[in-house]
């Protein structure tokens, strides 16, 4: 992202040059070397995938707890909350279609960011819910809401810090419910909206396909850069190297 030189509350100086950061965390992370380098450079470089690596592996460390803790909310949800709860919330269109439909798109953003069903079992819980009567245009402001489940505002904070991060969560919630709206009369003007009966939710199944050999080959890739990251002995011959070709 961009940040006005004027405003930035955060800086640092190497080499003669004044970086700009939009947060603590921001300028906690950034490394001067990696940041004078070309992407080509990096990429061809085992140091540079090293770095890729240790980056990831931050980024999970911040973030898996909250996941763990979302997955379990989500499993109890489904496991202990019959569908029938959530529908006969939906039903009826009691104060006609528009503010009933913008009513329900609220709520479905409120039940996406509470229930943090992930990015992955959001389509299929969408599925069910269009199914058992939720307008088509809130289940898309359910799906979207995924981009604010707690998880994600908690690393928002964390990258942003907290004013800005509920600035930011709180237009992506103002924005999936105004698209959700949206689309929902865009689509009911062309005769664009399935009906209900035509949803089916796909049994889960192993098969060997292009999704079975990518999923291994994204298995791979993750093992090697955790190898990467773990490997302290590829940092330390990259400095060495640096160190060297200083001196001379």
């Amino acid at each position: 992202m961009e940040v006005n030189p004027d405003e930035a509350d955060y800086t640092t100086e190497h080499d003669g040059q004044t970086y700009y950061f939009c947060s603590q965390s921001c300028k906690e992370s950034f490394d001067p070397e990696e940041a004078n380098t070309t992407i080509r450079e990096q990429a061809t470089s085992l140091s540079g995938w090293k770095a890729l690596a240790d980056k990831q592996w931050k980024e999970w460390g911040m973030l898996w707890d909250e996941i763990a803790i979302g997955f379990i909310f989500a499993g109890l949800i489904a496991g202990f909350i019959p569908e029938q709860v959530w529908t006969s919330v939906f039903s009826g269109a009691t104060f006609g279609l528009p503010v009933y439909v913008f009513w329900t798109a609220v709520l479905g953003a409120v039940i996406g960011v509470a229930t943090f069903v992930c990015s992955v079992g959001n389509v299929p819980f969408a599925a069910v819910l269009f199914s058992n009567g939720l307008p088509f245009g809130s289940v898309l402001s359910y799906i979207y809401a995924d981009l604010i489940v707690p998880p994600i505002m908690e690393a928002y904070r964390e990258y942003y810090e907290t004013k800005f991060a509920a600035i930011l969560s709180g237009m992506i919630f103002v924005s999936a419910v105004l698209t959700g709206f949206v689309i929902h009369f865009l689509f009911l003007g062309v005769g664009g909206i399935p009906p209900a009966s035509s949803v089916q939710i796909a049994e889960v199944k192993i098969e060997m396909n292009y999704k079975m050999v990518l999923n291994v080959l994204a298995t791979v890739f993750f093992l090697f850069l955790y190898w990467l990251h773990r490997s302290e002995s590829i940092g330390d011959e990259s400095s060495h190297d640096e160190h060297t070709h200083t001196v001379n």
